[in-house]
């Protein structure tokens, strides 16, 4: 299993669910309006930092808006985080 970066008030996407939907990773960073990637694995892509919840729910808007669903194809990583502490999220396999 493959993990990739993920920050606070960053973005999660499945890539099985891009792929369905049409949709390449230029495409989406355009929409998220980054110029590429945190990171990006086979399954799984990964955006940020966004700043705040305000930012995040805006840009959770416009992935609903390309068709995708929250937790079911994307979700956002947020909470209180030490600055010590590093984050990975891969897929669940079993």
């Amino acid at each position: 299993m493959s993990f990739i970066s993920v920050v606070e008030y960053g973005i999660v996407i499945r890539r099985k669910e891009l792929l369905f939907k049409f949709i390449d990773v230029d495409r989406l960073s355009a929409v998220l309006e980054f110029d590429a990637p945190l990171d990006i694995s086979d399954d799984l892509v990964s955006f940020g930092p966004c700043f705040g919840g305000e930012a995040t729910d805006e840009l959770a808007r416009r992935l609903e808006a390309l068709g995708l669903k929250y937790v079911d194809d994307f979700f956002v990583f947020s909470g209180e985080f030490p600055l010590w502490c590093k984050f990975k999220v891969g897929i669940n396999s079993d």
